[in-house]
């Protein structure tokens, strides 16, 4: 798309780090994250939540929870993929604490 000169938007991107996370791809996601910041697009919550599902499933929940730490209004989604992501990667722990937090 890029070299076609076409902007992705922010559906495009979400489908992309979907797939990033399908496929536990590590170099694309780092990639993708980077281009959707440099590129300017929105990045409105359900942009931000597949973000945190793609870093939690790729188990990288230090920085999915740096991505919902900017979340100003996090959803049921947001919170869901957070303490899913935990509980999946071995911190029950953190992710008991974030469940409390949520009640």
């Amino acid at each position: 798309m890029l070299r076609e000169r076409v902007n992705p938007t922010r559906f495009t991107y979400s489908s992309v780090l979907n797939a990033c996370a399908k496929f536990e791809d590590y170099d694309g996601r780092k990639l993708v994250h980077a281009q959707v910041l440099l590129s300017g697009t929105y990045i409105n919550l359900p942009l931000q939540n597949a973000m945190l599902d793609m870093y939690c499933s790729c188990g990288d929940t230090h920085t999915a929870f740096k991505v919902f730490s900017r979340i100003q209004n996090p959803d049921l989604v947001s919170w869901n993929s957070m303490i899913g992501g935990y509980s999946e990667n071995g911190d029950r722990v953190k992710a008991v604490d974030l469940f409390v937090q949520l009640m």
